[in-house]
């Protein structure tokens, strides 16, 4: 008898034991789902998250790049004179000359209209005396300048409308040393004598650096 109470606990144990086991592979198997589950639930967030990125990341570019269209970056350091828009976020057309920059500790170079009736007389080479009459002394400072290069073709002056041929005189380190203490800046207005050789000279008003010119005459 006592035998036989044994053996039927010793069932009810192993059915205990292999119920335990049976919850146990039906645990791991939950957690095995869950496991995935929360996997494939974290791929796609992350899979969203990375699409969302990249959209981002292309809207920034996209962004950076309309930004870089309303800024102006010069090559070089200068002087900014004869600007053609003065509003922020103006519309300009392609091509549209916006300002002008003057390199600083660049050499100086004047630039002449010259009338076309004169152009023949004018040549690479030829010395031109110049005049600085923006300073207001009693003596008018002179220097010299050598004409480096001439429009091929003729232009217009776009206030005025007249034709002209674009002279370029350049001056040299030593002529400027003679100044002194004066200053030249862009824009200042300097009268000069080109010298022609056996003809008489052209004279003329001149702006350095910049296509404004406010008379010309031949000098007798």
């Amino acid at each position: 008898r006592k035998i036989a109470e044994l053996a039927g606990e010793k069932g009810r144990f192993m059915a205990n034991v292999s119920r335990a086991e049976q919850g146990i592979g039906e645990a791991q198997l939950r957690i095995s789902q869950l496991e995935k589950s929360v996997r494939e639930e974290v791929v796609g967030k992350l899979r969203d998250v990375q699409e969302r990125i990249f959209g981002l990341e292309e809207r920034l570019v996209a962004a950076e790049d309309v930004l870089s269209r309303t800024e102006i970056r010069a090559p070089t350091a200068g002087v900014v004179m004869g600007m053609r828009v003065h509003t922020t976020g103006g519309v300009v057309a392609p091509g549209q000359e916006l300002l002008q920059v003057v390199p600083v500790g660049d050499r100086l170079v004047i630039e002449a209209q010259v009338n076309p009736i004169d152009i023949d007389d004018v040549a690479v080479g030829q010395q031109a005396t110049l005049r600085l009459t923006a300073f207001k002394l009693r003596s008018t400072p002179i220097i010299v300048g050598t004409l480096v290069n001439v429009s091929a073709d003729r232009l217009l002056d776009e206030h005025t409308g007249t034709p002209y041929y674009l002279a370029r005189i350049e001056v040299p380190k030593e002529a400027l040393e003679t100044l002194g203490e004066l200053t030249l800046q862009p824009g200042m207005p300097v009268e000069a004598l080109i010298k022609t050789g056996a003809r008489t000279a052209l004279g003329y008003m001149l702006s350095p650096l910049t296509d404004n010119m406010a008379r010309a005459f031949r000098e007798k």
